[in-house]
């Protein structure tokens, strides 16, 4: 991750090999999803570093493209959480 992107906006890259969906948790509970997060190609959720420190630092959650991340009973991850496991859509 950098903040290099237009207006200093964080922007993900994705060095997988393969595209991935990436879910970004910060601690207040705001949630962002990049779908999907492309090998060739950059994405951002648009937040600034300021954003960043007024959140807290996330928590990522990566998955396989066609999947999504979710806690140990099933649920769609909306808090940060210790575990996880990859769902199929």
């Amino acid at each position: 991750m950098d903040f290099n992107a237009p207006y200093h906006a964080n922007q993900y890259f994705n060095n997988c090999g393969q595209n991935v969906y990436l879910q970004v948790v910060h601690p207040g509970g705001q949630s962002f999803a990049l779908d999907p997060l492309m090998s060739d190609k950059p994405a951002g959720t648009g937040l600034s570093k300021e954003d960043y420190t007024r959140f807290g630092s996330p928590t990522l959650f990566v998955c396989p493209d066609g999947y999504i991340p979710v806690d140990a009973s099933g649920n769609v991850i909306s808090k940060p959480v210790s575990d996880y496991k990859c769902k199929r859509r």
